[in-house]
């Protein structure tokens, strides 16, 4: 199943009017869509049967006027994150290989309306228009069955939320010679909890540069706050055993992708650079960006070359900046009054470290 995503419908522009505008192309949308109202924005997600049936609805919504107001239509990409109400995701587990979407919304759309869905292997995730419809969804599928496979239905939560709520702890920078018992009793001894659940020990295999000549111990606790509690004791000792070349310190495990996306933020941040934009205000520049999310700092000089200026934009969240990067250049090629004028400007990422350094010229 292929979607678009069109964004910037008039408030006089219904599903009707857009269906009999693809109707009239022989182009058909393969299940009802709605319109959504968020923050006085209006938004639908329109899905075709395939590839080439998207693409040309693309095309023409990207082309036709409605009431002379432009419209804006992408390709959809599906984003958990990225969601004005977190609470609308659902992950279904355990669901049968041989099952596609079709058939997965075909029984969840009972529940609300279904935005998008996602497989992967025997994991599905979907994104209602509503917390209630996912709320819906969970009480009354939780725990059936599709097939032989008995399914369980839960809200979907992101990397930060897993980590907070995991009670995995790992103990770095441990004596080589330190047993099983030698490690529970030292952390009891440290820290007042009483360790019941199985420990492992893993030598240090990290490079020579980093490694502590020592090994580490990963362990569940009882909850979460036992976890936290336990990593800020160990983390206070600033204790160091001999032999080894740092101190014990400890985290909580962190989801696969958590460290991933950590160095990537420091990389990505919340900043972007536009490059080509012509003699516009700082008010016109701020009113086009502000579309893909809030922004917290604006650099604007005071002089344009003829090639245009370079403008760094801070947003308040990465994800404005995503936005912004994936379709800034795009959408201002559409606007009736252009910010490069006659060219294209480019759009890409910069830190938020480099714009807070840097003045207005």
């Amino acid at each position: 199943m292929s979607r678009l995503f069109l964004t910037k419908i008039p408030q006089e522009v219904t599903v009707d009017i857009i269906t009999l505008a693809l109707n009239q192309n022989n182009l058909f949308p393969s299940v009802p869509f709605k319109i959504l109202e968020i923050n006085k924005k209006r938004t639908a997600v329109i899905p075709f049967d395939n590839e080439e049936c998207m693409q040309q609805a693309l095309q023409l919504l990207n082309t036709t006027q409605f009431n002379n107001n432009q419209m804006i239509a992408k390709v959809y990409v599906p984003d958990m994150k990225n969601t004005l109400d977190p609470q609308a995701n659902i992950v279904i587990k355990n669901i049968p290989l041989e099952i596609t979407e079709f058939e997965i919304q075909d029984l969840f759309k009972a529940f609300g309306y279904i935005i998008s869905t996602k497989i992967n292997k025997t994991m599905c995730y979907i994104q209602y228009s509503s917390s209630d419809e996912a709320t819906s969804a969970i009480v009354q599928a939780d725990g059936k069955f599709l097939g032989t496979n008995q399914i369980t239905v839960e809200m979907f939560k992101q990397s930060s939320q897993r980590i907070q709520e995991s009670k995995e702890v790992i103990i770095q920078s441990l004596k080589l010679d330190m047993s099983q018992v030698d490690v529970i009793q030292f952390i009891q001894e440290k820290t007042k909890v009483q360790i019941t659940n199985p420990l492992s020990l893993l030598p240090d295999k990290r490079p020579k540069h980093l490694n502590s000549n020592g090994q580490c111990a990963i362990f569940t606790a009882e909850t979460p706050l036992q976890a936290s509690d336990i990593v800020s004791i160990i983390n206070t000792l600033n204790y160091k055993f001999e032999g080894v070349f740092d101190i014990v310190k400890a985290e909580i495990k962190q989801p696969p992708d958590f460290k991933k996306k950590l160095e990537l933020d420091k990389i990505r941040t919340c900043g972007v650079s536009v490059i080509g934009v012509k003699d516009m205000s700082e008010d016109d520049i701020k009113f086009f960006f502000e579309y893909y999310g809030e922004i917290e700092k604006i650099l604007y000089p005071k002089d344009f070359n003829e090639k245009g200026a370079h403008i760094n934009i801070l947003f308040k969240n990465e994800q404005s900046a995503q936005e912004a990067v994936k379709y800034g250049a795009i959408d201002e090629a559409k606007e009736e009054i252009r910010l490069a004028k006659n060219q294209k400007i480019e759009v890409y990422w910069t830190s938020k470290e480099n714009i807070n350094s840097q003045k207005h010229k």
